[in-house]
């Protein structure tokens, strides 16, 4: 069974950046997150369970 899973990252400066995510689910792989008026976001269609990830912001890895 597949859960659609919302993940949101919100700079803590204002201005355009560069988000993404990475983790189990992408393997490891940089998937770009969109902008919606300076709150990035991405849905994903994943099994239930635990997946590890980070935020890339403007290049920088950053934990949730």
């Amino acid at each position: 069974m597949l859960t659609t899973v919302t993940f949101r990252y919100q700079p803590p400066t204002a201005g355009k950046h560069l988000v993404g995510i990475a983790g189990d689910h992408t393997n490891w792989k940089i998937i770009p997150l969109e902008n919606h008026g300076g709150i990035y976001q991405i849905d994903f269609n994943l099994p239930n369970g635990n997946y590890l990830y980070k935020f890339i912001v403007d290049g920088l890895w950053m934990p949730d």
